[in-house]
């Protein structure tokens, strides 16, 4: 789980790159079609339009991924939140069951203690 929880941040972390390298040539491919417009080229406004939609369109497909992404990584933290939890609370089991096996050795010990001290009160 905490695997799996970190290969979907891995896989997070790749979708925003990619969504990052979309955005920078959406950004590229925007000043190319000013560019293009200010010198008149048609055909090439055509293509780079072209290009500009198949961006834009992988960047939404990317969001969409990357929303979904956050939503799994929300659901990893709140999983490892719980085996945290429940990982503190078998931790403090154990403590009290130690605690009361000591609390009973020394009783017993007290025990014994005692029965010596009463024997030995008897011997004198």
């Amino acid at each position: 789980t905490q695997a799996n929880a970190k290969r979907r941040v891995e896989a997070a972390q790749t979708h925003v790159i990619a969504a990052e390298k979309n955005v920078q040539t959406v950004q590229r491919h925007s000043v190319e079609v000013k560019t293009y417009i200010s010198n008149g080229e048609g055909r090439l406004l055509d293509a780079i339009r072209d290009r500009l939609m198949t961006a834009e369109a992988e960047i939404t497909k990317e969001v969409g991924d990357l929303t979904v992404l956050e939503a799994q990584i929300r659901d990893c933290n709140k999983v490892l939140d719980h085996q945290q939890q429940a990982q503190s609370n078998i931790d403090l089991h154990i403590e009290y069951h130690t605690a009361l096996n000591e609390a009973k050795r020394l009783r017993e010990l007290k025990r014994h203690v005692d029965q010596r001290l009463a024997k030995l009160k008897d011997d004198t």
